[in-house]
């Protein structure tokens, strides 16, 4: 397969010169590849197209999807999230921001056998691309051939029956669905969610209903918590043999999601202090229709038997957490006999940090307990994944089996490129645990460290990390 290849964005762009220009006042037609995110921000997709002399060229194109029906009175309320709010100080204002687009021939396939479709082909480049390194996407690949038209710039949205979760459809993401009640629901969704079911049950056990004061909306259900929030529930009937029901699926605009979370937070805050408020008037109440002592004792024998149940399930979580501290040490002890004894102690003593819940920053080679109480793991560097027999790796592996939060960090540090086929040289991690001791105050010449995390909320503490080892001492 002779393919060539550009990873960089350098303004010259190489293979543009294979670009197939109009003819005959017709534009070349391109079909759209693949689609979606890029770091939480970048919106990127990949287009393929055949020029006359029969190669197949795929087109990289990149905007700020982030700002996707952003306005400026978003912009003036302060209602952008931290990606928004980098793009538009990047380019100096949200419509330059909103405007800006870049477009590159990223792969030239010069050989291509004959009769292939261009969803084939497109899937075939698009795959060699990122082998190369190139920049994946978010997204499935577009089952149906859309084409878009190089002057119009404009690509036709890919209808499909069973979007998945953070599917991007007409400028909105999924966010739940499922029959009747959605059962499948994206991770910031879930949570609010469960809080507010917990108050629902909470609820109903004494007879209240909920009430978010006059701010907010009257929430009663699922359903009408997520639609307060700036969630759209759609619902569409369906029918089988002997059995029907509504298929329910929520979206939400991308650049609503963040003012989405944060109104959440507030009906729930709101939601949980005017429940209680009613559950302790209402307590006061009973206890003043109270005559005597005999009735104190009989109206309060339940509360005493959820004492006792709620000691009794304490007891069971600290024999638990005894157990799992037992096991700990154990398998501690047995990586510190083949490994180094140093490493091994600062793994302890962060094992003991966590199981004591001290708040501190302790460092054991890859792994750092920072004052989150979260554990940052550097499992990989330069696509070397961490020794899997040395005691961070065990020590990662019962934390992240314990439930403990873990944000796993990888390390992909360009220092250079192969003169033969111009692909990157990453810093690569060491085969043995020695060469991970200093992994997070290393630094490299002339060259900024570059570091990757599946949610980039975590990348600046990340970055505040390294900044950290890179100026204390550490272990030699």
């Amino acid at each position: 397969m002779n393919v060539l290849v550009n990873l960089s964005d350098d303004k010259n762009k190489p293979l543009e010169k294979y670009r197939p220009r109009a003819k005959g006042g017709e534009a070349p037609k391109w079909t759209l590849v693949v689609e979606g995110f890029w770091s939480g921000s970048i919106y990127h997709s990949y287009s393929v197209c055949q020029s006359e002399q029969g190669c197949w060229l795929l087109n990289q194109c990149s905007r700020n999807g982030c700002l996707d029906g952003v306005t400026e009175e978003d912009v003036e309320e302060g209602a952008l999230n931290d990606d928004q709010l980098q793009a538009i100080h990047n380019f100096g204002s949200l419509k330059k921001a909103q405007e800006w687009e870049f477009n590159m021939i990223c792969a030239v396939w010069l050989d291509p056998p004959e009769g292939l479709t261009a969803e084939d082909a497109g899937r075939q480049l698009y795959e060699e691309f990122v082998k190369h390194g190139g920049t994946e996407v978010e997204e499935r690949f577009v089952e149906d051939e859309e084409e878009y038209d190089d002057d119009e710039e404009e690509y036709d949205e890919v209808e499909e029956d069973y979007p998945e979760i953070g599917d991007l459809r007409d400028g909105l993401i999924l966010v739940c669905y499922g029959d009747d009640r959605p059962d499948t629901w994206i991770d910031w969704l879930d949570t609010l969610v469960t809080e507010f079911e917990k108050l629902a049950e909470i609820a109903e056990s004494h007879s209240l209903d909920l009430d978010p004061g006059p701010d907010y909306r009257s929430v009663q259900d699922w359903q009408e918590f997520c639609e307060a929030i700036g969630v759209n529930i759609n619902s569409r009937f369906w029918e089988g043999s002997m059995i029907s029901g509504q298929f329910q699926m929520g979206w939400i605009e991308p650049n609503k999601v963040y003012k989405a979370k944060k109104i959440g937070k507030a009906v729930l805050k709101q939601l949980r202090q005017n429940l209680f408020e009613k559950i302790r008037n209402s307590a006061i109440l009973d206890i003043k229709k109270i005559k005597n002592l005999d009735s104190l004792i009989e109206s309060t024998l339940n509360d005493r038997a959820s004492l006792i149940a709620e000691i009794a399930e304490l007891n069971a979580c600290l024999t638990a957490t005894k157990s799992s501290e037992a096991s700990l040490g154990k398998l501690l002890s047995e990586a510190k006999a083949n490994d180094l004894s140093a490493l091994t102690l600062d793994c302890l003593q962060m094992a003991c940090a966590i199981l004591n819940r001290d708040r501190k920053i302790l460092l054991a080679g890859p792994l750092v307990l920072w004052d989150d109480g979260i554990v940052y793991a550097l499992t990989s560097c330069g696509k070397v994944p961490l020794p899997a027999a040395s005691p961070p790796a065990v020590l990662l592996r019962a934390l992240q089996q314990s439930g403990h939060p873990v944000v796993e960090v990888g390390e992909m540090t360009c220092l250079g490129h192969f003169l033969f086929n111009g692909n990157p040289i990453y810093r690569r991690g060491a085969d043995h645990i020695s060469g991970w001791v200093t992994v997070w105050g290393d630094t490299e010449r002339n060259r900024e460290r570059k570091f990757v995390v599946a949610d980039p909320n975590h990348l600046a503490v990340v970055q505040a990390i390294h900044e950290h080892f890179k100026t204390s001492d550490q272990p030699s």
